[in-house]
């Protein structure tokens, strides 16, 4: 049986929850289109230390075929591949002034940009089964946000860039909208032309991903 890495994070801002670390808890242990899977919660803040190369770390140990990682973004309105990560900190809401606009690593220049390698995970072939299983699903974004998941993808990127035993790894970030569980007023917020998707959505995606991926 094969293994695989997922994270998520913890709670940020007035939302009681996350639920990318409810999906992150539910599917730890689990075996699902073939994987065994686990799981690993990051705080939603920005860390001191290199997370990416934790995650990868984690992989390695584990032996495991790749990483998935997901956050929460309130902006989206289905699930959402992130394809690229950028060397800087954009987000006045989250984070504090001595961060916002600086960047990430002085190794390299503001606004460098990272692609990620999305070949393994089959994109088009996992959009087709979110269409067909009734998922909501967005084209693939460029713009990973500002705050920790910015943040986190570049880390990753970066650290596979630099060691090359992690080179091989593959890893995919995926946004998703905020679920019901993590909404005080839910009329209210749809009101707004936002989008909610149920938890057990989720946990199916990662399921049709898996079940997609060449890994």
């Amino acid at each position: 049986m094969k293994n695989i890495v997922l994270s998520g994070f913890g709670v940020f801002g007035t939302y009681p929850v996350n639920p990318t670390k409810i999906v992150a808890q539910q599917l730890h242990g689990r075996t699902v289109s073939g994987f065994k899977i686990y799981s690993r919660v990051f705080s939603a803040a920005i860390p001191r230390g290199n997370l990416g190369r934790n995650l990868l770390g984690m992989a390695r140990d584990l032996n495991a075929s790749g990483v998935i990682s997901l956050g929460m973004d309130s902006g989206k309105i289905g699930i959402c591949v992130e394809s690229a990560a950028v060397n800087r900190f954009f987000n006045e809401k989250y984070l504090p002034s001595y961060l916002n606009g600086t960047a990430i690593t002085n190794r390299y220049p503001q606004e460098q940009r990272f692609g990620l390698d999305l070949k393994p995970w089959q994109i088009p072939l996992f959009q087709c089964y979110c269409h067909h299983s009734g998922i909501p699903i967005m084209d693939i974004s460029m713009d990973a946000g500002g705050f920790c998941c910015n943040h986190l993808m570049y880390q990753v990127r970066l650290t596979q860039l630099t060691y090359g035993l992690y080179s091989q790894i593959p890893f995919i970030f995926i946004h998703i909208p905020c679920s019901p569980e993590a909404i005080l007023d839910p009329h209210a917020f749809a009101k707004l032309g936002k989008v909610m998707i149920p938890i057990e959505q989720v946990m199916n995606a990662v399921e049709l991903l898996l079940a997609c991926a060449v890994l």
